[in-house]
């Protein structure tokens, strides 16, 4: 299968380049061509499939029946995925070993202060623990924000999702993502693009969650944290799971 290259980044797009992009498409998902879009116009209810850049805008503007996007087809999809985060509440150490998931030494401090938040928040606004609401993320490539080739900040990478429509997720994403999507591979490195939290075991430093293969079963995904800061470095393959904004 040939890689479409031409509509990627700001390239002047070769209109062959684009049909083939199309019709490789078509042929590896089986699908009509009203079924994918490869500019926003192009765009409608039946629309499952697009080929292009991530422009301003083009995230809200897509309709739930779109299932991925390539700016490069078949590299770096970006799809869409969907969880129900409950109020005041995140699954526990003892919810995801109970399923199974092995979980690190840092994910495991990460989840003890959010069920020690969760309970402060729930005592102070004198709310009730459980009460969930849908949200959609969306699982990206950083090459698909910001080119391939070099590797970016996380201030860059979070700066280039805000203004493509995207917010940062709470970080009960992570724990609930995983238990949701426990049997999937999480493939290249897959972090929660969330604000990073306090260390309480180094101070000063600061944790976000992300996904690893299981040590005996790299079909399955374990939750992990890792060390970060605003100048971290991370390479185009590396992967962010955003909220996509409600509004």
């Amino acid at each position: 299968m040939e890689r479409y290259d031409g509509a990627f980044f700001g390239n002047k797009e070769d209109s062959s380049d684009v049909r083939r992009g199309i019709e490789d498409m078509m042929a590896y998902f089986q699908c009509a061509r009203e079924e994918i879009a490869s500019t926003p116009d192009e765009i409608t209810s039946k629309t499952r499939y697009y080929l292009g850049d991530l422009v301003p805008g083009l995230l809200a503007h897509l309709p739930q029946t779109v299932e991925c996007i390539y700016t490069r087809f078949p590299d770096a999809p970006v799809s869409f995925h969907e969880v129900s985060l409950q109020t005041n509440r995140a699954p526990s150490v003892q919810d995801l070993r109970g399923r199974g998931i092995e979980v690190s030494f840092f994910a495991e401090q990460l989840l003890e202060r959010l069920e020690r938040d969760a309970l402060s928040a729930s005592l102070a606004q004198d709310t009730s623990l459980g009460a969930s609401r849908p949200v959609r993320l969306v699982r990206l490539p950083v090459e698909s924000l910001l080119g391939v080739g070099i590797s970016r900040s996380l201030d860059d990478i979070f700066r280039k999702a805000q203004d493509l429509g995207l917010v940062l997720c709470p970080p009960a994403v992570g724990p609930v993502f995983c238990l949701r999507y426990q049997n999937q591979a999480p493939g290249s490195h897959l972090y929660v693009a969330m604000q990073p939290l306090n260390n309480e075991s180094f101070a000063g430093e600061k944790l976000i969650f992300f996904f690893a293969p299981k040590k005996d079963d790299a079909d399955s995904m374990g939750l992990s944290a890792d060390f970060v800061d605003s100048h971290t470095a991370f390479s185009p393959h590396d992967q962010f799971l955003f909220l996509l904004s409600e509004e």
